[in-house]
């Protein structure tokens, strides 16, 4: 594949845009007015579109060593409830996999460099397998007035992000002041 500076989207992406395929952030989210019908899924923003990563699971899409097979982006009705402490607590088992990116993150940098590796690899104006499918396309491009960005992951515990020198200066300033 070319490098990431010559790579071109058979997508449209307004000039300017924030999301051309370059630069595919994940995230997570509903189909407006859909919250109580379907659960949360995660995707990749490429212009004023979303691509659903349960659908591109779904279609067998992510084939490399890291993704294939794993239950981070599958439907939660797919997906074996997790035995956890809720579980003990006599609390309904929640799914892995797509109510956050949680599983994903966790899966560390080579999962991360393979899903956006694939994500470029199908969006690209020189792969069919999305741009000539066009119900598969309709599957996994949503656009992005249809839908609603919620959290993308599940903080557990405490997070500090008082973490860098920058900050604690700032932060005595302005307690101290200059």
């Amino acid at each position: 594949m070319a490098g990431a500076e010559q790579l071109r989207s058979f997508v449209e992406v307004p000039a300017g845009s924030q999301f051309p395929i370059q630069n595919l952030p994940f995230g997570v989210f509903h189909r407006r007015g859909s919250h109580s019908q379907a659960p949360p899924r995660p995707a990749v923003a490429i212009g004023d579109s979303a691509l659903d990563l349960t659908a591109v699971a779904d279609a067998g899409l992510f084939d490399g060593p890291a993704l294939a097979g794993s239950p981070c982006f599958q439907a939660l009705d797919s997906v074996a409830p997790v035995v956890d402490w809720a579980d003990q607590l006599g609390l309904a088992p929640r799914k892995a996999g797509l109510e956050t990116l949680n599983m994903f993150l966790g899966m560390g940098r080579p999962a991360w460099k393979e899903a956006r590796a694939t994500s470029q690899k199908i969006l690209s104006a020189d792969e069919p397998v999305l741009r000539d499918n066009e119900a598969l396309r309709s599957k996994c491009l949503v656009p992005m007035s249809d839908i609603e960005m919620v959290l993308p992951i599940t903080v557990g515990g405490y997070t500090d992000f008082f973490c860098s020198v920058h900050h604690d200066r700032n932060c005595g300033f302005i307690f101290r002041g200059p």
